[in-house]
């Protein structure tokens, strides 16, 4: 019974130990920056912040702790007013750190306590286009440490102009990979509207962006990627189409051929035939799996299968046109192989010459008959 006593006791002495979490003691009445989005370096930024103090005990803020104003701005300058009651006196200051201490601060909690900054200053100069803290507020407890929720930052992307001016040139390089592309594709056939009119989109923003304000450059510029992408993808696009109704023009071209070939000649049994038919059959697989990978977008494996369906009815068609040249148009043999097929043709000859004496000594014996 001692001991869970004790250790119940310990407990509730380690729970008093735990010091209580604080809370913020200012709430955010204002907060303008001007002007909005980004910034180029050296432009004037104000930035005006007004908080309203909250009560702790019998205070309006904490006498042991503090506020911490802080900007990265260049040719700053600080006016800040603690208003009590609507009465204050500006004080102007020019540190990059400004400090209010809290004995400054804590009124008895029937008073409205303020506080008024207004923060002036140029953009400062970067080597790459990063973010700069424009102005940031702090409540540090008596530590130096931050409390709780206590903390309001402002940041601002600044622009570095070298990285722009690289940006375009680099735009403008795409641009003119895309022209070169698009000249090549329309020469052999590929049908480019859709692609010169996003072309024209992407040349349209790149021009906007180099006489556009730096505030506004990056839009322009990522309009412009944006338009150069989708020409790239319907390029792609029709590229593979045009390979795909290519291959598919040379199999009906076989297809035609192997209709003259089992229905005007009747050789449908004859290997030479049997095979372009077997090219074509492959030649349909992969034009097949062209179709498929165009419909899932994915354009450079479709090119290539409508490609090699398209050397497959090469092939065939090559094959078909050699066999035209062998046979004539005429009547057509049937290619034989093997022992089977020289005896088949010998019975033939056998056949062939029995009917012959028999007609010639059959025409002979009328003769002699007169």
């Amino acid at each position: 019974m001692n001991v869970r006593f004790a250790s119940i006791l310990c407990l509730i002495l380690c729970i008093c130990l735990i010091p209580p979490v604080m809370a913020v003691n200012y709430d955010i009445d204002l907060l303008e920056v001007t002007p909005a989005g980004d910034i180029e370096p050296g432009e004037p930024i104000t930035v005006r912040c007004i908080i309203a103090l909250t009560s702790v005990g019998d205070e309006t803020f904490p006498s042991a702790h503090a506020l911490e104003a802080y900007t990265e701005l260049e040719d700053i300058s600080w006016t800040y007013t603690v208003l009590v009651n609507k009465i204050g006196l500006p004080i102007v200051d020019g540190k990059r750190y400004l400090r209010i201490i809290g004995w400054n601060l804590a009124y008895p909690v029937s008073s409205e306590v303020k506080v008024e900054y207004l923060l002036e200053g140029d953009a400062p100069e970067v080597s790459a286009t990063q973010k700069k803290i424009i102005f940031r507020l702090r409540q540090l407890d008596s530590n130096e440490l931050v409390i709780s929720n206590g903390e309001t930052l402002v940041e601002r992307t600044i622009i570095n102009r070298g990285d722009f001016d690289a940006s375009i040139a680099l735009m403008e390089q795409k641009l003119e990979d895309l022209r070169t592309s698009i000249d090549k594709q329309y020469a052999d056939g590929v049908t480019t509207d859709a692609v010169e009119a996003k072309y024209d989109e992407a040349e349209a923003q790149i021009t906007g962006a180099k006489s556009a304000p730096y505030s506004t450059k990056q839009t322009f510029l990522t309009n412009a990627e944006t338009y150069l992408n989708e020409a790239e993808k319907l390029l792609d696009e029709a590229w593979a189409q045009n390979e795909i109704d290519q291959a598919q023009a040379k199999i009906d071209d076989v297809d035609d051929e192997l209709t003259y070939w089992t229905v005007n000649r009747s050789m449908s049994s004859d290997s030479r035939v049997i095979a372009i038919r077997t090219q074509l059959d492959n030649a349909q697989t992969l034009l097949t799996l062209a179709k498929d990978k165009q419909v899932t977008g994915s354009y450079n494996q479709a090119r290539l299968q409508a490609q090699s369906a398209e050397d497959k009815a090469g092939s065939a068609l090559n094959a078909s046109l050699s066999l035209r040249e062998e046979v004539g148009e005429g009547l057509a043999l049937p290619k034989v192989d093997g022992i089977i097929g020289y005896l088949l043709i010998v019975i033939v000859i056998v056949i062939a010459a029995g009917v012959g004496i028999f007609f010639y000594r059959r025409r002979t014996r009328w003769d002699e008959l007169g």
